[in-house]
């Protein structure tokens, strides 16, 4: 009996994948792109706006830096607890902050994250993106995977768009408000004095090791910090020579 069970469910499973399996090709979801990553499905189909839609739209840009410390919103209460200043820098377009390279949410995706809080505090089921008037016909951002740091040539472009950029520059750029060290250029770190000859006499690799005093990015920012290989491709860029 406990067989002939199993083998009515694997059967079901089946019909039901195979039946499933037309719509969602064409909708995107088993799709590939040059990249061979699954593409996004238009926001025009029958997704319900939930956390998770967040965590892939209007907040995937916030939850690369936000997943820990006092602005982390890597979860629902997290989120919630910070929603008058997530609205007020969305909107104002001061989040995602453009100096460390990310572009302000759009229309669209900010409807859905207005939508979503709303919906949390009103207690009403949640809507569709398609019925959102700023979300018709429009197709969710591509999803970017982070490359594996170790096989990336050593140069001042990649440590700037993997490891300064998401890491750093919410800070230390030239057009930060109050900034002391700026790091948005060789030029700039060389002014700030933050480069030797080597890195072992560089203040700007010394300071990102987990022995510093005060080690950056610092606890209280939420920004991740750098990791092993993070650490070692700064030490290499700077060893050969720092170049732009």
């Amino acid at each position: 009996m406990k067989n002939l069970k199993l083998f009515l469910t694997a059967s079901f499973v089946s019909l039901a994948l195979a039946a499933c399996s037309y719509p969602m090709e064409e909708i995107g979801l088993f799709k590939t792109g040059k990249n061979g990553l699954p593409d996004i499905g238009s926001f025009s189909y029958d997704q319900t706006i939930s956390f998770d839609v967040l965590k892939t739209t209007s907040l995937r840009s916030c939850l690369e830096c936000h997943t820990t410390g006092r602005n982390a919103m890597g979860t629902a209460e997290q989120a919630l607890a910070l929603k008058g200043k997530i609205l007020d820098e969305v909107n104002s377009n001061q989040m995602p902050p453009k100096a460390s390279g990310y572009k302000s949410l759009t229309d669209c995706e900010k409807q859905i994250l207005e939508s979503w809080f709303d919906d949390q505090a009103s207690g009403r089921p949640s809507g569709k993106i398609k019925d959102l008037p700023k979300c018709a016909g429009q197709s969710a951002p591509p999803v970017e995977t982070k490359p594996d740091i170790t096989k990336l040539p050593v140069t001042f472009e990649n440590l700037q768009k993997y490891i300064i950029a998401p890491k750093c520059l919410s800070c230390h750029a030239h057009d930060v408000e109050d900034v002391e060290t700026v790091l948005d250029s060789v030029a700039a770190m060389k002014e700030h004095g933050v480069l030797a000859d080597t890195a072992e006499e560089s203040k700007l690799y010394k300071i990102v090791l987990p022995t510093a005093k005060r080690q950056m990015p610092p606890l209280k920012s939420g920004l991740p910090r750098l990791t092993a290989d993070e650490t070692a491709f700064l030490k290499t860029w700077i060893d050969n020579g720092a170049h732009e």
